[in-house]
């Protein structure tokens, strides 16, 4: 089953609304488009869409009132809003309202910019929906303590890493952010990748004026990186329309064009900082315990049961509104090897490694558990196999190419999984949609 997203477009500036739903035409989405506030908040709330691009102002609206009215409903709150602005509009940065939107969109903008929005907005309206559906798990096993985690709360400041040129004008960039993060800076080309490696930060924002292929290189260098691939990235570039687009191409979060503005930096930084904040609360829910049906004591991973009935609602949301859903096993039939051949201990020691590995490398989003003595089961929530795929990549890679320790045995281990991967089909309950994963793993092993 292929699911496109629905997107509602909804402007004020009717030559605004029309380039807007251009790119979302030709980028495959589904348009929904308005041009009245009151319709479109409407539509927000009996239509469900996955992202929202919403104008600064209508007829009788203005941006402000729109985003607390879909931010306020329980029907449209978790739906990520990008703020669009054209030809001649310029958000008032220094209000407080603006970065309660997820993004920014300003004019000139084009297919590439818009596609970076869409992709983050669809990832953060996924992770937002699974940390609900998540909470609601957890209270069937008696776990009341999922609903701390629903709210996207900015306490504390942000912990940002600021990548600059020695020979760029980023001085300026920060300047506006001292005192209003805990700032750390690194130069363009050096060691960006071990500082983060090594730090609790939480947004990059690569200063490309002065030295344009060395900030792409950086922006492009953490997207491959598997521990950092989820790190937002808000680059900020010379006045050429060309370079913001090339950091949209090489996996910048946001990025937009000098002049720097004080109060335009830290609403964007804001706005960044909230969807890897959120992703936390979403490795939070992972470690809940207390409740033996819901932790594995051996892995640390959710129980097989858990897993069975959180899947059911993944399988009910996905037929009810027409979602994508992905189901992937990883079957490592070392395990029984080294329990056979080094015994129980070392058996189960081997598999928390792994199962440490697993939840690392999966998207906060994705619920992961182990089935059986040596099968892995992953749901990814809201995705279909093509969005998937790089995840299972690099899980499968980093697995296979992994030595693996083992008590008291001096010799690494190497493991060679076996991957099934199947998409929600109407029809599919639980046991059917398992079973369909763990043929396709046999398969892959048979070919």
């Amino acid at each position: 089953m292929a699911h496109s997203a629905r997107v509602l477009v909804a402007n004020g500036d009717l030559k605004t609304l029309k380039r807007v739903s251009d790119c979302i035409r030709r980028l495959g989405f589904v348009n929904l488009l308005e041009s009245d506030a009151a319709k479109a908040i409407s539509r927000a709330r009996t239509e469900r869409p996955e992202v929202i691009f919403v104008g600064l102002d209508f007829n009788d609206r203005d941006g402000a009132s729109i985003i607390s009215d879909i931010k306020t409903e329980v029907a449209t709150r978790d739906i990520p809003v990008f703020l669009t602005c054209g030809e001649n509009e310029t958000p008032a940065w220094s209000e407080s309202w603006v970065a309660r939107f997820d993004g920014v969109v300003r004019w000139p903008f084009d297919d590439q910019q818009i596609q970076a929005h869409m992709r983050a907005g669809l990832r953060l309206g996924t992770m937002r929906a699974e940390l609900n559906r998540r909470a609601e798990t957890l209270r069937r096993f008696g776990e009341e303590s999922g609903d701390k985690w629903r709210a996207e709360t900015a306490e504390g400041h942000p912990r940002v890493l600021l990548a600059r040129s020695e020979n760029g004008g980023s001085g300026a960039i920060e300047e506006a952010l001292k005192g209003f993060a805990l700032l750390e800076t690194e130069r363009l080309g050096s060691s960006v990748l071990d500082t983060l490696s090594d730090s609790d930060v939480e947004l990059v924002v690569v200063a490309a004026s002065g030295n344009l292929q060395s900030a792409l290189d950086i922006c492009g260098d953490i997207r491959r990186n598997p521990a950092l691939f989820h790190m937002p990235i808000l680059a900020i570039c010379e006045q050429n329309p060309d370079h913001v687009d090339q950091a949209y191409r090489h996996g910048a979060t946001a990025a937009y064009s000098l002049p720097v503005d004080v109060d335009e930096i830290r609403a964007r930084v804001t706005m960044c900082v909230k969807s890897h904040r959120l992703r936390g609360y979403m490795l939070n829910a992972y470690r809940v315990a207390g409740h033996p049906a819901v932790s594995d004591s051996r892995t640390g991973l959710y129980s097989a049961e858990f897993f069975r009935q959180h899947l059911q609602t993944l399988l009910d949301d996905a037929f009810r509104w027409d979602k994508n859903l992905s189901l992937n096993i990883v079957s490592v039939q070392e395990i029984d090897q080294i329990r056979g051949e080094f015994g129980v201990d070392a058996a189960n020691h081997f598999t928390k490694q792994l199962s440490g590995m697993i939840s690392r490398l999966v998207r906060g989003e994705d619920l992961c558990a182990r089935l059986d003595d040596t099968t892995f089961c992953i749901a990814l929530p809201e995705s279909p196999l093509e969005a998937t795929s790089p995840t299972m990549q690099r899980l499968t890679g980093v697995l296979r190419f992994t030595e693996f320790s083992l008590l008291e045995v001096a010799k690494p281990l190497v493991v060679h999984p076996r991957i099934g991967s199947v998409e929600f089909r109407p029809g599919d309950d639980v046991d059917n949609l398992i079973d369909r994963a763990m043929s396709a793993a046999l398969a892959e092993n048979a070919a």
